[in-house]
């Protein structure tokens, strides 16, 4: 069973760290998509552009080397927790939001 939790780890740490990546390389694509959900100022939304994808790929390397495990998969719970509210609350709104 420890074997299959470290794979589930790496597979999470690693879709983490892939996503941040994505997102730090198109830093202006990423302030438009946030700035979709039409609930933060837009210079708040490019703020979180820039900063956002580093602080996921630095909490999925914790997950995946054991780092600090625990704030990285607290920190990405949180992260997957506000994305998924805002998510819902566009979609209450009537906004087509697509990411990615």
């Amino acid at each position: 069973m420890k074997y299959a939790w470290r794979i589930v780890d790496l597979i999470l740490g690693g879709i983490f760290v892939y996503a941040g990546v994505i997102k730090a390389l198109d830093s202006v694509q990423f302030a438009n998509d946030i700035d979709n959900y039409k609930t933060l100022p837009w210079f708040v939304s490019v703020r979180l552009a820039f900063y956002l994808p580093w602080v996921e790929i630095f909490c999925g390397l914790a997950v995946i080397f054991r780092f600090l495990y625990r704030g990285g998969l607290s920190i990405l719970t949180v992260l997957v927790a506000i994305f998924i509210g805002a998510t819902v609350v566009s979609k209450l709104r009537g906004l087509d939001i697509t990411c990615g």
